[in-house]
């Protein structure tokens, strides 16, 4: 009860705000980054932004998101802090994207030309990151840790979140399978076997 009190009067209290701001009054602008700044630095932290950067990186993408509000055909997101570090690690993940690609193009258009094109095209991923060398820049993730990224952004259920504590502490899955109640799922191996014949 004590909880919803508190979560109801927070989303009246952002729900003003954001309509304070639409009415144009400064001091609602200094309330917003005020509040809100010090939650997208701790999450450009536990993104890794360098120390140096994470202020400017953070107020950049405050001013994208206070001019995306500032529309009254926004609508006023429920929760503000979900909706700004979705905003921020989205922002995030699109300009290193921008800057890998703007890399590799420098990269290969510098390279020998078509051959150099076409002895790359037939190389594996990790033969051309292995040859870049240590400074390299890290490969993007794959389509499944990039879908990982979007189910932990978007939430988990309270028995996901549980599943996947018990499995960052290393409980087997015929044990997390016993404490749910559920048969474990055995993998085959795809290929070799016992040789039936």
């Amino acid at each position: 009860m004590l909880r919803e009190n508190i979560e109801r009067r927070r989303a009246a209290w952002e729900r003003e705000l954001v309509e304070r701001m639409r009415r144009d009054e400064p001091e609602a602008l200094t309330e917003f980054f005020h509040a809100f700044r010090p939650l997208l630095i701790e999450e450009a932290r536990r993104l890794r932004v360098q120390p140096a950067l994470r202020r400017e990186v953070v107020d950049e993408c405050l001013d994208d998101i206070v001019m995306y509000l500032l529309k009254y055909t926004t609508p006023i997101p429920r929760s503000l802090a979900p909706y700004l570090v979705k905003a921020f690690r989205y922002q995030r993940l699109k300009r290193l994207q921008a800057e890998f690609r703007r890399q590799a193009r420098e990269r290969h258009g510098s390279g020998s030309g078509t051959l150099g094109m076409a002895v790359l095209g037939t190389a594996s991923e990790a033969s051309v990151r292995d040859s870049a060398g240590p400074l390299a820049e890290p490969a993007l993730p794959s389509q499944g840790v990039e879908r990982l990224g979007t189910m932990v952004e978007e939430g988990f259920t309270e028995e996901e979140e549980m599943v996947m504590s018990w499995v960052s502490h290393n409980v087997s899955q015929a044990e997390i399978a016993e404490w749910l109640g559920v048969t474990p799922v055995r993998c085959e191996p795809a290929c070799g076997g016992s040789g039936a014949g």
